[in-house]
């Protein structure tokens, strides 16, 4: 991965051609060869790989220890088989089961698809979902059943994530008519 790059895909050729017209050339027409040119160019490869590869070990490193300090856990209700009142529980956001109670304070990561029981000033950061920049509010509310058997929210994520796939194709659409109509009005050619 490391001596996958352009940079170093130009330099290769760059040693190609050098070797090409500084010694293969001159070697066949008798003439004296000069390699200093590719010497030079292969340890600038060289030099080039290795510390990508050493930033690369380092920063992947670095960030399994900031993963490992980042808290996976979440706290949860749960009913143990002896009890008949639900219990907080701290488990790994993997061991979240249909039924458990989440219980989330400032700062929480969403574990999960969750429906709301009950909320106050709750915000969340739909950044990496949608791509917006600000926190949308979210309350708990009565959850409306249609005719076909989805809920309201189950239609609405349908919807968002139908866009969400479609989006790529909607912006090349859009950016292909304006540029059209650009190139009419002789603003681009």
């Amino acid at each position: 991965m490391a001596f996958n790059n352009l940079f170093i895909h130009v330099l290769l050729v760059l040693a190609l051609v050098s070797l090409f017209t500084d010694y293969l050339l001159p070697l066949r027409a008798g003439e004296e060869t000069n390699l200093s040119g590719v010497i030079i160019i292969s340890t600038m490869v060289l030099l080039s790989g290795l510390l990508r590869f050493w930033q690369e070990f380092r920063i992947n490193r670095a960030a399994q220890a900031l993963k490992s300090l980042v808290r996976s856990q979440v706290t949860v209700l749960r009913r143990d088989a002896a009890s008949e009142t639900a219990q907080r529980h701290d488990v790994d956001m993997r061991e979240l089961v249909p039924g458990d109670v989440i219980l989330l304070s400032t700062g929480d990561q969403v574990p999960a698809d969750v429906r709301l029981l009950s909320s106050r000033n709750l915000f969340i950061s739909e950044a990496v979902l949608t791509g917006g920049s600000m926190p949308v509010e979210k309350q708990s509310g009565n959850i409306t059943v249609d005719p076909h058997g989805k809920s309201a929210q189950e239609l609405l994520a349908l919807a968002v994530g139908l866009t969400l796939e479609m989006l790529p194709m909607i912006v090349s659409a859009n950016l292909a008519k304006v540029a059209i109509a650009m190139s009419r009005r002789k603003v681009i050619s």
